[in-house]
């Protein structure tokens, strides 16, 4: 095994080499022009047209245009069309705690990007609308057809999951949800080994995830970019990512969070997060913003960043260690020569660009409570975690500038 391993990251670490002489700077130049593209963001409005067309449509196209998901347990359906505004829709189906928690995620995101659309402003990182799936006798009657012609007509695997779909959708403690096919867009983890080796060398990409960090808070999710909070700053889920639950899109260059889940913690039993959790996370980022990145200890912070217990452990770690294929980490063991092209500089660039973002991101929330608080947030009282969140920014200003004059030395 290791002498496979080994031979692993000697290929990796040439095929990196070669790769970044031959195309480094035209796969720099081709993200480089998306930066500036503006973020597809989903509206209350948007949902609602979506979840009231999209499954009749698809219930009415004929079944060869079904198909199930060869990879995951849970067989989710695609379906294409084009009356469908996305071009198709994704049906999944779990326990209804599960599935309800899903649409509260998206209800969240929808309605802070209604809020935000009013001032002009958006969210900067993409999600996944989802919608609640209701079948009625005629429509359940309608997916069993379909079901069926993919257990007579489709492969093995394929089989076995339609016809567990068959069952499952009488269950009373099951419920369907109906998601737009994401398009044009890849896993994070899945993108060419030399885009990802391009991108966690620039700024974006570690901009963007210091943001998804902190708008993943927000919104209820524990499976996506953690926070890792010191040991006297208790929170829930010790700073666990997952970059599996992240794409990447290749008309705007921009995440989308996907996959949500049922976050445990609250004491109204929702999904989503305590108020203190929240509020321990947010306090762990700001006592360190304030105590490792003041003048005169920033550029030893960011300089030892990798290995230091900070909040943004989990997520260099995510980075910057190899996991097995498809886990969560941004390169997989067999891809750990890859690693050897990041430089100590592009590492420290990259965490510096996470903390721009992670300030960004801890603006937009203080500067626009009403668009995170209003409707049912996905964290337990809203008015006392906003209140502090305003209060916790403040001071950021100087940390960011602080940051950016070490920047240039990273080059």
């Amino acid at each position: 095994m290791d002498l496979l391993r080994n031979a692993c990251t000697e290929a990796s670490k040439a095929y990196v080499e070669k790769g970044l002489a031959d195309q480094g700077d035209a796969i720099q130049n081709k993200w480089q022009a998306l930066e500036n593209q503006p973020p597809k963001v989903f509206n209350n409005s948007d949902v609602q047209t979506f979840s009231s067309t999209a499954l009749p449509t698809a219930l009415g196209v004929n079944s060869n245009q079904w198909g199930i998901a060869s990879s995951g347990s849970g067989g989710a359906i695609m379906v294409h069309d084009n009356q469908i505004p996305s071009g198709g829709v994704v049906l999944k189906f779990e326990m209804t705690d599960g599935v309800n928690a899903c649409v509260e995620t998206s209800n969240a995101i929808a309605t802070a990007s209604t809020e935000l659309s009013k001032k002009g402003l958006s969210l900067p990182i993409e999600a996944m609308a989802v919608a609640k799936a209701d079948f009625d006798a005629p429509a359940k009657a309608t997916f069993k057809n379909h079901m069926g012609h993919l257990v007579q007509n489709g492969s093995p695997n394929t089989q076995d999951k339609a016809q567990r779909h068959i069952t499952n959708i009488d269950k009373p403690t099951w419920s369907g949800m109906q998601i737009p096919l994401v398009s044009n867009a890849t896993d994070l983890n899945k993108l060419p080994l030399l885009d990802r080796v391009v991108l966690a060398k620039g700024n974006a990409l570690p901009n963007q995830l210091g943001q998804a960090m902190i708008l993943g808070r927000m919104f209820g999710m524990s499976d996506h970019v953690g926070i890792t909070c010191e040991k006297n700053v208790p929170s829930f889920a010790e700073g666990y990512s997952n970059l599996t639950n992240l794409m990447m899109t290749h008309d705007t260059g921009k995440l989308v969070f996907i996959d949500y889940a049922m976050t445990t913690g609250r004491k109204d039993g929702r999904s989503g997060f305590s108020a203190d959790s929240v509020i321990n996370s947010f306090t762990a980022i700001s006592n360190f913003f304030q105590q490792s990145l003041n003048s005169t200890n920033a550029l030893q912070t960011l300089n030892g960043i990798v290995d230091a217990n900070s909040p943004l452990k989990s997520l260099m770690t995510t980075v910057f260690e190899t996991s097995g294929k498809n886990m969560g980490s941004l390169f997989n063991s067999e891809e750990g020569g890859a690693l050897e092209h990041l430089s100590a500089k592009d590492r420290s660039r990259f965490a510096a660009n996470v903390m721009l973002g992670m300030i960004d991101a801890m603006k937009l929330v203080a500067e626009n409570p009403e668009a995170f608080s209003k409707g049912e947030p996905m964290f337990e009282d809203p008015q006392k975690v906003m209140a502090q969140i305003t209060q916790l920014t403040q001071g950021l200003d100087q940390a960011a500038r602080n940051i950016g004059n070490c920047l240039p030395l990273f080059d």
